[in-house]
């Protein structure tokens, strides 16, 4: 056997230049899927279009309970309902992002998680839960610096399942 047959029979690291590629291409599929990062997003409609909030914002959602009207309160506060023995101020998703009125407050409330407001929005129908890259939310300046001053709680964009959602901060929508 001569020495170069001997070298690269004992070198375990040469490999063709077809081999090396493809330990490149998965080794970099790997890095890629270790750097992704996921959110759990809760996904409510409001007049046909929807909206998202980080489930880690959200201490829970319940049916609407009895709600008390407040007098002199703005007109997209429900009023205040109990809920486990706590008082909370029930926002209408409808009245305070489309500004308009549905009437009976039934549906579900999203109760924010935050100890020091007790407050949370009422939406029409069942929310639904979905898992997303936090990549796919756009975040441009150049599309939420478009926003009325009255959408500040917008907070990014992504589509999922053809359909367009917009994510919003609920504690500046609530407050």
């Amino acid at each position: 056997m001569s020495n170069q047959q001997t070298k690269s029979s004992t070198n375990p690291v040469s490999k063709s230049w077809v081999e090396q590629a493809e330990t490149t291409k998965i080794s970099k599929q790997e890095n890629s899927l270790e750097k992704k990062e996921f959110i759990s997003i809760i996904v409510f409609q409001v007049e046909g279009d929807s909206y998202g909030v980080p489930i880690s914002d959200v201490r829970e959602i319940v049916p609407v309970p009895h709600i008390t009207p407040l007098p002199q309160s703005p007109a997209h506060m429900l009023g205040v309902c109990n809920i486990r023995g706590t008082v909370i101020a029930v926002i209408d998703a409808t009245k305070r992002m489309q500004n308009k009125s549905y009437g009976t407050a039934e549906g579900f409330v999203l109760m924010l998680k935050n100890e020091e407001i007790k407050a949370g929005l009422l939406v029409r129908q069942v929310p639904k839960t979905i898992t997303i890259d936090i990549q796919l939310i756009n975040r441009s300046s150049a599309v939420l610096q478009s926003l009325d001053t009255k959408d500040q709680y917008i907070t990014g964009l992504f589509k999922h399942e053809d359909q367009m959602i917009q994510m919003v901060d609920l504690l500046s929508l609530i407050g």
